[in-house]
C-alpha cells in the first residue's frame, strides 16, 4: 500500500517539475491520490475486522481484582471549629485526646549515657549527667556541638565537665558551670554568644559569672544572676532585648535594674521574664500576638501582663505560662494547633486556657506539657513526628504520649523526655543525628534508648 501512495506523490511532483501545471493534469493526480486513499481505508477496515475476530477473549477479573481498595480513614478535622473562640481567656479547657498506651521500641546500640537532663536545640541536643559531664550530638554546621570542629555526631560526645545547667539556642548553645560562669559557643552572626564579636566559636567561651539561669532563643540570649539581675544580648531587630532600642548588643546588657527576676524565656523574636513576685513581663516581636497584650504591636520595652505565674516558656512566635493553680495558658501563633483548644487560628493575642493540672511546659512550634500525674501530652506542629503519636498530622488538642515522665524538652523537629527511672526517650526528625541513636530515619513514636 505504501508503494501506491509513494507512486502517486511521485506523479504529482513529476508533473510539476516538467512544467505541466495545467489544471487537468493536477486534477488527474488528485483523483489518483483520492482513489488510493479510499483503497487504504478499505484495507485497514478489513485488517481491523480480522484482528477483532482472532484476538483472544479478555480474562474475567477475579473478586480480589474487582473489590474496592479500602483507604485509611483520616482523622476528623476540627482545625476550623467555629465554636472555639481562641481570643477568649475564659475559655474552658477541652478534654485532651487519649492515645492508647504505646510500648517504645528499644535501640540496642550504642550505650546511651543516663542523663539527668536533656535540652534540644535547632538540629542538635545537649545532655547533662548528674556528675556534671556535658554531652552534645547532632548537627554541627555552626559549631553548636562545641567539639572544636564542624563534624556531625550521631551519638553523644562529651565536651565539658562540672556543669550545672545547659542552654540550647537555635544554632548555638551555652552551659552554666557549678562555679556560676556562663560559657557559650556556636553561631554568632548577631552577637548571640555575648563575647563582643561576631565570630562563630567551635569551643565554649567564658562570658560572665554569678549566673543562676539563662535562656537561648532564635538569635538572642538572656541570663539571670544569683542576685536576680537580668541581662540580655544578641539580635534586637524586633526589640527582643527590651532596652528601648533595636540595636544589637554584643555583650550582656542589664535591663530593668529596679526588679529582681526568677526566670527568663527567649523565643524567636520575643522574650518573657518572671519576676520574684510572680509577675510576667513581655517584650519584643508581636506579629502573632505572642506578647499576649490583645494587639500585634511590637514592644521595645518590657510590659507587665499576667500575675501569679510560676513557669514560662517562649517559642516560635508563641508563648505559654503556668499559673499558681497549675493551669496552662497559651497565646501567639496557633495556625498549627499550638493553642491546644481545638482551633487553628493563626494569631491569638490574648491568653487561652489549655488544660489544668500542669507542672511543666516547653514550646517551640510544638507544645509539650507534663501534668501533675507525670503524664506527657503534646500538640501543635507534627510534620516530623515531633508529637510522638505515630503520625505526622498536626494536633490542635493535647494528645497523651507517655506516662511517668519527669522531664521533657522540644525544639523545631524533635522531642526528648526522661521518665522517673531515668530512661530517655527521643523522637522526631533525625536528619542531622539529633536523636542521638545513629543515622536512622525520623521516629514518629518515642524510642527508648539503650542504657545497658
Amino acid at each position: 500500500m505504501k508503494y501506491l501512495i509513494g507512486f502517486a506523490l511521485f506523479l504529482v511532483l513529476a508533473l510539476t517539475a516538467c512544467g505541466r501545471s495545467d489544471n487537468q493534469d493536477l486534477q488527474d493526480a488528485r483523483d489518483i491520490l483520492n482513489h488510493i486513499g479510499n483503497m487504504t481505508g478499505n484495507f485497514l477496515d478489513i485488517a481491523q475486522e480480522i484482528q477483532n475476530q482472532t484476538a483472544a477473549p479478555a480474562p474475567t477479573p477475579t473478586a480480589a481484582q474487582t473489590a474496592p481498595v479500602t483507604q485509611p480513614t483520616p482523622p476528623a478535622d476540627t482545625a476550623n471549629d467555629p465554636s472555639a473562640d481562641a481570643d477568649d481567656p475564659a475559655d474552658e479547657p477541652t478534654e485532651p485526646e487519649y492515645i492508647p498506651e504505646y510500648v517504645p521500641e528499644y535501640i540496642p546500640e550504642p550505650i546511651f549515657p543516663r542523663f539527668a537532663t536533656v535540652a534540644n536545640g535547632g538540629v542538635f541536643s545537649l545532655g547533662l549527667m548528674a556528675n556534671g559531664d556535658l554531652y552534645t550530638w547532632g548537627g554541627n554546621t555552626y559549631y553548636q556541638l562545641g567539639t572544636g570542629d564542624d563534624t556531625q555526631h550521631f551519638y553523644p560526645v562529651q565536651i565539658m565537665s562540672n556543669i550545672q545547667a545547659v542552654i540550647p539556642g537555635q544554632a548555638f548553645a551555652g552551659a552554666i558551670c557549678r562555679d556560676g560562669y556562663l560559657y557559650t559557643w556556636g553561631a554568632n552572626q548577631y552577637h548571640q554568644l555575648g563575647d563582643g564579636t561576631r565570630t562563630d566559636r567551635n569551643t565554649p567561651q567564658r562570658i560572665m559569672g554569678n549566673v543562676a539561669t539563662a535562656s537561648g532563643g532564635w538569635r538572642h540570649m538572656a541570663a539571670i544572676t544569683h542576685d536576680g539581675a537580668l541581662y540580655v544580648w544578641g539580635r534586637n531587630w524586633e526589640g527582643q532585648l527590651g532596652d528601648g532600642t533595636t540595636t544589637n548588643r554584643a555583650e550582656p546588657t542589664r535591663i530593668m535594674a529596679d526588679l529582681t527576676f526568677a526566670s527568663v524565656a527567649t523565643g524567636r523574636g520575643h522574650t518573657l521574664a518572671l519576676d520574684t513576685d510572680g509577675n510576667l513581663w513581655v517584650w519584643g516581636e508581636n506579629d502573632f500576638g505572642e506578647l499576649g497584650l490583645g494587639n500585634r504591636n511590637n514592644r521595645l520595652e518590657p510590659v507587665q501582663t499576667l500575675t501569679d505565674i510560676v513557669a514560662i516558656s517562649a517559642g516560635y512566635n508563641v508563648s505559654s505560662a503556668i499559673d499558681a493553680d497549675h493551669t496552662l495558658w497559651m497565646w501567639g501563633r496557633g495556625n498549627e494547633g499550638q493553642m491546644g483548644n481545638g482551633s487553628s487560628n493563626a494569631r491569638v493575642s490574648s491568653p487561652v486556657r489549655v488544660m489544668d493540672g500542669v507542672r511543666y511546659t516547653s514550646v517551640w512550634t510544638t507544645a509539650v506539657a507534663i501534668r501533675d500525674d507525670h503524664s506527657l501530652w503534646a500538640w501543635g506542629l507534627n510534620d516530623e513526628g515531633i508529637i510522638g503519636d505515630g503520625s505526622m498530622s498536626n494536633r490542635n488538642r493535647p494528645v497523651r504520649i507517655l506516662d511517668n515522665i519527669t522531664h521533657v524538652t522540644t525544639r523545631r523537629g524533635h522531642t526528648t523526655a526522661i521518665n522517673d527511672e531515668g530512661q530517655i526517650f527521643t523522637w522526631g526528625a533525625n536528619h542531622y543525628g539529633q536523636l542521638g541513636i545513629g543515622a536512622t530515619p525520623r521516629q514518629t513514636r518515642p524510642v527508648a534508648v539503650n542504657h545497658d
